[in-house]
């Protein structure tokens, strides 16, 4: 039992010299570079970053913005694709979700390190003025806005870009279909009503009293009520 005492005594003083040797150890000596880059960012006060997310987002109005869409810069950062071709969603698990972040701003900062399309570039202002940015998310086959699935902006630039869309078209600057509806005029009218009533003769009965297929329209026209009751 003594012997056991002993050695479990060695082994924690051992264990007490390693711990202090360590310690006691100076850390390497800095080069001349790395020396001057510490104070020049001490000096500063700068702070490498390698996230958006907590920087101010800086608020332009609709006039710069779609100067902005007519710029060299522009061209050059997005080339001849869309805006939101370029973008790459962040996601957690292996499959995305069928619906995006709500918004990506929050008290005049980003609140996520991956903003959508629209909110990481400060010059893309949604609004019905914008038509060159509205042009980016409208359908050229179904001239719809496209799904948020596909885009990958936030919900709330999504309700922007339906206002701005719907507010474009009622004041004309964007051509949209308008789809084709049937109405029932008899509804309200009610002589129209009377005048449906009165139906022809069916084509199937000038067909039973003989009628030829080619000139079966003029049959039709010419069929009475007495040619119309059997015998």
């Amino acid at each position: 039992m003594s012997a056991l005492f002993k050695f479990s005594s060695n082994l924690y003083r051992f264990g007490n010299q390693i711990v202090r040797a360590y310690a006691a150890k100076k850390p390497p000596a800095l080069t001349e570079a790395q020396i001057q880059f510490q104070k020049h960012t001490a000096e500063l006060g700068f702070r490498e970053r390698t996230s958006i997310r907590g920087t101010l987002y800086e608020f332009k109005d609709v006039e710069t913005s779609i100067e902005y869409m007519k710029s060299e810069a522009f061209h050059k950062a997005y080339g001849d694709k869309k805006i939101w071709e370029w973008y790459i969603r962040n996601f957690k698990g292996r499959y995305p979700k069928s619906y995006t972040r709500k918004q990506c701003i929050g008290g005049g900062r980003y609140i996520t390190g991956n903003p959508c399309p629209i909110c990481r570039d400060p010059y893309l202002v949604v609004n019905y003025k914008n038509l060159e940015l509205l042009k980016n998310f409208v359908s050229p086959d179904t001239g719809s806005l496209y799904p948020t699935s596909r885009t990958n902006v936030c919900r709330k630039q999504q309700e922007n870009l339906e206002i701005a869309y719907a507010k474009a078209c009622d004041h004309g600057l964007i051509d949209h279909p308008v789809p084709h509806r049937h109405y029932d005029y008899s509804v309200y009218y009610p002589e129209m009503r009377e005048s449906n009533s009165e139906e022809k003769p069916s084509v199937l009965l000038g067909v039973i009293l003989g009628a030829n297929r080619k000139s079966i329209n003029n049959i039709y026209d010419q069929l009475t009520e007495e040619d119309i009751i059997l015998k």
